[in-house]
């Protein structure tokens, strides 16, 4: 179980309200506590669009081209509905 999940489980339980946690990286373990109901949801990164862009715009650059102040590479947003996608 990822460390933001197992920290806020005590609190869950000892809360009488829903503390509803989300991570900002999707491993197979994040996918896991969120489909066993221990994570509400996690953000997954791109990691192949990252690769790709970064070499585009390393070629952009050295051609002299000016580049975006910032590149989004793009995100998922993991629930239950998608987490097993993900593991």
């Amino acid at each position: 179980m990822p460390g933001s999940a197992s920290a806020s489980k005590p609190l869950v339980t000892a809360s009488s309200r829903a503390i509803r946690p989300v991570t900002k990286v999707s491993t197979g373990n994040a996918a896991e506590a969120i489909l066993a109901g221990d994570l509400e949801a996690s953000v997954a990164q791109r990691p192949y669009n990252m690769g790709q862009m970064g070499v585009e715009y390393v070629l952009k650059l050295a051609a002299g081209e000016e580049l975006p102040e910032e590149i989004d590479t793009g995100a998922i947003l993991v629930t239950p509905e998608n987490a097993a996608e993900f593991q």
